[in-house]
């Protein structure tokens, strides 16, 4: 009997520890889940409440702002723990001190202190002259490394790289970085950017994007029912609605390719050289891969993404930039465009 108990305590004793790890490794496997998914839960949840608000209770102040929550999570849904841990133990390494072109409207651009001393040019491109200099760091710097230049304030981001492309293509004779000013409104753009100026070679592939998933990204356009034009920077209304005569022609990214850049998405290898997840309109370039397209066709691209703060080319472009300087083996001349 005595021996019996002995067993049946030593079995009890097992079990409870065997429970005891399972709840552990459940606990474990639940952190580790929440640590690589945690901003794509929230988008989901984020996007419930907009469903909500627009069905229940249609306030435009409330609409507004989870709006403006759901284009934050949406941004950084693909964000895991792992990109942030590696952002914080990152330094910044650019030893061939690239130029740099910032699109900015009235962010505050504090940022750019710690960038300064590894920068060459800072080629600044205001859309709000009152705003120009919002938070930009004080030095000897201003008198020899930075141009400033005043926009109109339409096409985005895009409208501001097109605008340099098309004025500095005979000259740019090295590795330029391109970004939004709006670098303090998520840790994503902050990753995207750090990884886009640390990047000494931006035309080696870094990864490959499947056939489907380029067809999928060639259907892209934007609903003309109530198209939303998120923005995260200062100053613009998170639901701003995409008018008609904002819409591209053709319409759907691939047919919009097709004829104003003469990249056939469905010919693409699909390689890219920016990093996977990072923001499509930060990303750093090199003068060849910039040259591979006609000025012509950069003149004909500042067009369409000029006229309106919102137009659907921007966004566009927001997706095309990385597929243009990687992986782009059948590009058209201008002639084969027109």
């Amino acid at each position: 009997m005595v021996t019996y108990h002995l067993v049946e305590k030593k079995r009890s004793v097992l079990n409870m520890v065997i429970a005891g790890c399972g709840r552990v490794v459940l606990i474990g496997v639940l952190i580790f889940e929440i640590y690589r998914n945690f901003f794509s839960m929230v988008h989901r949840l984020v996007t419930y409440l907009l469903f909500l608000s627009t069905t229940l209770n249609p306030n435009y102040r409330l609409v507004e702002t989870i709006k403006h929550l759901s284009a934050w999570t949406n941004e950084h849904q693909l964000l895991t723990g792992f990109d942030m841990l590696n952002y914080w133990r990152t330094p910044i390494k650019a030893v061939d001190k690239p130029d740099l072109v910032v699109a900015h409207f009235k962010e505050n651009l504090s940022w750019l202190g710690d960038y300064i001393p590894h920068v060459g040019t800072v080629y600044l491109y205001c859309k709000s002259q009152s705003y120009c200099t919002n938070g930009l760091p004080e030095g000897d710097w201003r008198k020899n490394r930075l141009i400033i230049t005043y926009l109109p304030n339409e096409g985005r981001e895009s409208h501001a790289y097109l605008y340099h492309l098309v004025n500095y293509y005979h000259t740019i004779n090295k590795r330029t970085v391109f970004t939004m000013a709006s670098l303090n409104y998520g840790i994503m753009r902050k990753i995207s950017f750090l990884h886009a100026f640390n990047n000494e070679s931006p035309d080696r592939p870094l990864y490959g994007i499947s056939k489907s998933t380029l067809e999928s990204l060639g259907h892209y356009s934007i609903s003309e029912k109530g198209g939303i034009a998120y923005s995260l920077g200062d100053g613009y209304s998170a639901v701003t609605r995409l008018t008609q005569d904002g819409l591209a022609s053709p319409r759907s990214l691939v047919l919009w390719s097709k004829k104003h850049i003469g990249l056939d998405l469905s010919d693409h290898n699909g390689m890219v050289c920016q990093a996977k997840h990072h923001h499509g309109a930060i990303f750093s370039v090199m003068p060849h891969q910039i040259k591979s397209y006609d000025i012509n066709i950069y003149k004909n691209l500042l067009i369409q993404n000029s006229g309106q703060v919102i137009l659907e080319a921007c966004y566009y472009m927001e997706r095309l930039w990385r597929l243009m300087y990687c992986g782009a083996t059948n590009v058209k001349t201008v002639d084969s465009i027109k």
